[in-house]
Formats: structure tokens, sequence, C-alpha cells
């Protein structure tokens, strides 16, 4: 399955943003 450049690029700045607002979630713990 072939995806395009825009939805992985989309892809990957999800999981960054979840992944940096878990790590902050962790830290404000």
């Amino acid at each position: 399955m072939a995806q395009s450049p825009g939805t992985t690029r989309r892809t990957f700045l999800t999981r960054t943003a979840a992944g940096a607002l878990g790590a902050g979630a962790l830290a404000a713990a």
C-alpha cells in the first residue's frame, strides 16, 4: 500500500505531537 508523502508526513507529525503531549503530561505529573 503506497502512501503519498503528504499522508506519511501528516501521520509522522501527529505521532510526534502525541508523543510530545504524552511526555509533557509525564513531566508535569
